[in-house]
This record gives C-alpha cells, structure tokens and sequence, in this order.
C-alpha cells in the first residue's frame, strides 16, 4: 500500500497543475466576503464559526470604520451577482481588540451576525469557516515555512469600480475578490499576539498595487500531497488552512510590499475571551 506524504509546497516552478491552484482559490473564495457602507468599499473578511456564533474574521479599523459611518446598515457583498445584503448594526455584535498605533497592532475582530435572514443569505451561497479552537495541522508541522503555498485572500479597493452616485438608487458598486501568493518572510511575538509577515508582488501580474481593502482579508495556507510511488500525477490538494488575518501594508518596494497579519492562535484565545466576558 501506498502512502501519501505531504509536500507542504516545496516544488519546482510550473509542477503544480493550474487546475489544483484553481481549486484551492475557489475553495478560499467560498469564505470571503466584503464590506460597504456609504456605498463605498470599506474592507474584507472570513466568513467563520466562532464557538457556534457565525460571523466575520477581520480587522478592528475594519471594523471601526464601519462603526464610524453615518449609515445605519452595513453592506455585505458576498457573491458574483448584482446583489444587495444590508446588515442593520444593532444585528451585529462586535468583538474588538485595538488598533493601537496604525499598523502596528493588535488589530483584530469578530463581528457575529444576529439577523437570521440575512445569516440565511449568506449560507445559501457560501461556507463558514470552522474557527472553533482552530489548527492548521500541515502548517503546524511544516519546517520551514518559507516555502509554503501561501494566498491573501481580499476586495482591493483599487479594482472596485462604481456607476451612478453614491447614496442613491442608481449606485452599483462592482467589487473583485482577489485571492494572490504569498511568501512568508518572518513571524514574531508581541505583546502575547503572534504576528505574520508576508511578501506579495504588487501592481504586476493582476495584483493590486496597494492591498487597500484587503484589510480584515484571510492569509492561508495550501498544502499539497503526492504518492512517492506514483510520481507528480499523483499530486493533490488537501484542504486549505486559515492561517491568519491581514491587517496591514508596508510602502511599496519596487513592485512588492510586505503584508502584516495575526496568527490564528492568538486570534483564537484573545477573541474567544473577548467573547466570553461579553
């Protein structure tokens, strides 16, 4: 009998069938969704469960700016059809941790959805994430990680564009979710949060220049098996991983940036006591 070994995504350029990257984007496509309020985008987030509590993983200036608007409702887009989602903000609860100092962090939240109708919507079209005392078993006992098949999952706000004027009926705010690679190049404790840096390209190759949007946006991990006996043909995609969350963009660099985001293990266990003390 064979045994199928993970590769955790050590492999030479162009061996990984298009297709699989196809398949993992549309599974990580299935979490995200993101915000508008005024009829403008405000942010991304991962549709998750959270100790039986549905909702969306972000960031808090995410989550803030919402908060901050005038409006009454926040906007959800969720699918690829002209749709309209309002969500009134007393039907939501949020969970907030910072921000602190811009960029820095702490930045994180969790906004709990207590409007049935539109928790239906949503389910009708899209998964949540199981964020239960969440792990990430391949990424767990992958050394070293440099090397992993990485995605940011997110809605630029560059790649949005919009008719008609804002605040009437005549509005239609079209969005892009974007889902692109992602190497990390360092983690780091602070504060009792783990944090996550990653490297992107921008502004070439479809990516946005600035990952404005992509805010509160997924960071997964997309690991690959293959059977040693049977050889490249053998390769598949095991599940993708919810890693982390996006919460910050350094300057642009030549034609990459560096895109800060929490673990999931200190997501987890701070959002989770936020929870529980109410």
């Amino acid at each position: 009998m064979s045994t199928v070994h993970p590769e955790y995504g050590h492999y030479p350029e162009g061996t990984i069938p298009q297709a699989l990257f196809d398949k993992a984007t549309r599974e990580i496509a299935n979490y995200l969704v993101s915000f508008s309020v005024e009829d403008r985008p405000s942010g991304s987030a991962t549709l998750v469960t959270m100790d039986s509590r549905h909702g969306f993983l972000t960031a808090a200036h995410v989550v803030n700016d919402l908060y901050e608007s005038r409006s009454e409702s926040i906007a959800i887009i969720f699918c690829d059809r002209l749709h309209r989602l309002p969500i009134r903000k007393d039907h939501l609860t949020a969970a907030r941790i910072g921000p602190t100092n811009e960029g820095s962090g702490p930045d994180l939240a969790f906004l709990e959805v207590l409007d049935t109708k539109a928790l239906g919507e949503i389910k009708a079209v899209k998964s949540f994430y199981p964020f239960t005392n969440p792990t990430a078993p391949h990424w767990e006992t992958l050394e070293p990680k440099g090397g992993a098949i990485c995605f940011i999952a997110g809605a630029p706000a560059e790649q949005s564009s919009e008719t008609g004027a804002r605040m009437t009926e005549s509005h239609i705010l079209f969005t892009t979710f974007f889902c692109g690679r992602a190497q990390l190049s360092r983690t780091y404790e602070k504060d009792g949060f783990d944090y996550m840096v990653f490297g992107s390209v921008a502004g070439e190759d479809g990516f946005p220049q600035s990952f404005g949007g992509v805010s509160g946006g997924g960071i997964w991990h997309v690991p690959f098996a293959i059977d040693p006996e049977k050889g490249p043909s053998s390769l598949t995609h095991l599940g993708s991983e919810l890693i982390g969350i996006a919460f910050c963009q350094d300057e642009l660099c030549g034609n990459t940036r560096q895109i800060t985001g929490h673990g999931y293990k200190s997501a987890y266990n701070e959002l989770h006591r936020r929870l529980m003390q109410g």
